[in-house]
């Protein structure tokens, strides 16, 4: 049962939050899920991660790219782990049917967004229901992370 850590933005939105947690799991040679809602937000993101900082590669791919197998971060919006990933990162509501696949999730949500902000209360009250390890992140006024529970 994977451990899952809910990181609620409030200053800096996913495409510049999101990378910087990536790049710590790339660091420990794991790979990545990243699931969206929908495809253009795959889209969106995809081309985000390549223009978000000069000072690190994040290697990533979403589906058309190729070489999906082989991606160590593969975004998408289809119930899929094309990447054979051990990490999944749900992002902006959205779900998994396999959750257990994993051995740990990442929840990011935008604090700022109502629809958002319910989704993770419901999902959080689930999770624990289910008996999952969570742990509350919440965003610095600075873009970092701090413990909240």
């Amino acid at each position: 049962m994977p451990q899952i850590n809910f990181y609620h933005l409030t200053k800096l939105p996913v495409g510049k939050a999101l990378p910087k947690l990536l790049e710590k799991v790339i660091l420990s040679d794991k790979r990545v899920l990243v699931q969206l809602n929908n495809e253009g937000r795959v889209q969106l993101l995809n081309k985000e991660m390549w223009t978000y900082t000069t000072k690190f590669f994040l290697p990533h791919g979403a589906k058309g790219d190729g070489f999906e197998s082989e991606q160590p971060i593969y975004l998408t919006c289809a119930n899929e782990n094309a990447n054979g990933a051990t990490i999944l990162a749900m992002v902006e509501n959205s779900t998994v049917d396999n959750l257990n696949d994993f051995e740990k999730c990442i929840y990011m949500f935008d604090g700022n967004d109502e629809s958002q902000l319910q989704n993770a209360r419901n999902h959080w009250k689930e999770f624990k229901s289910q008996g999952h390890e969570l742990t509350y992140w919440q965003q610095t006024a600075k873009g970092g992370w701090e413990a909240k529970a």
